[in-house]
């Protein structure tokens, strides 16, 4: 794949980056991560590009991390596993089918169909990550004055802290990483906000991923997630881990 190819494209690379591209392109060897960010249903745009990384990429990539948050995080739950394909498929049909919601619902009702829209990532309730692949979905944690409290003065509040200084925003939420995969790079901190790893297993994915997706204040949030902590730094999310 050439770079002439993306002519209409603006390429920003490092000065090493951009004379390998000028030179001889991009082959899928020289992709070590691909990183999805949430989005709300923009993610379905890129599900034609996932379905071709599946199909022509991902087999001739000898190692890859997939970290994504949201939406972001179901479509490279689905692009992690061996049939990535189908998966994506599951993905699409259930986002656009699945969601229907009456005019005014619940926290409760958006919190169950956002579940239901995750669930569909899975293949019969499982996760299997194919071979020198490493799945990061990513989750934020409330704590301090944000935990247990899910009105939107406690949220505005978050807000606020927000606008003066991002960092300052770590007193009301920490990051988690739920692992699958291969090993990750994503295991240092890297701001204020830490990092927590979980592992993933059949107790917690579905629950992983549910949390990934959801809108604070919007939908409840998911509590009380099953925990195989794979470290103990500490890192930044809305939904409450048990103690």
């Amino acid at each position: 794949m050439p770079a002439s190819d993306f002519d209409f494209l603006d390429l920003r690379a490092g000065p090493r980056a951009l004379a390998q591209l000028r030179e001889r392109g991009i082959v899928p060897a020289d992709v070590r991560a691909i990183p999805a960010a949430a989005g709300g249903p923009k993610g379905l745009a890129l599900i034609p590009l996932d379905r071709r990384i599946a199909r022509e990429w991902l087999p001739e990539m000898p190692r890859v991390e997939l970290a994504g948050a949201s939406i972001g995080a179901w479509r490279m739950a689905a692009l992690a596993q061996p049939d990535a394909v189908a998966a994506l498929d599951r993905l699409k049909r259930a986002y656009v089918r699945d969601q229907n919601y009456r005019r005014d619902p619940s926290p409760a009702e958006v919190g169950a169909t956002i579940r239901a829209v995750a669930r569909q990532v899975l293949a019969e309730g499982r996760l299997d990550v194919r071979e020198g692949v490493s799945l990061d979905v990513l989750t934020s944690r409330a704590r301090g004055p944000l935990a247990g409290r899910r009105g939107r003065r406690a949220f505005a509040r978050a807000a606020l802290t927000n606008a003066v200084a991002r960092s300052r925003l770590a007193h009301h939420l920490e990051r988690v990483v739920f692992h699958a995969g291969a090993p990750s790079t994503l295991d240092q901190p890297h701001d204020a906000f830490g990092i927590a790893r979980v592992a993933i297993d059949a107790s917690n994915v579905e629950d992983a991923l549910t949390a990934s997706g959801s809108i604070p204040i919007v939908s409840d949030p998911v509590e009380d997630i099953a925990v195989v902590m794979m470290t103990q730094l500490i890192a930044a999310s809305p939904f409450h881990l048990p103690s």
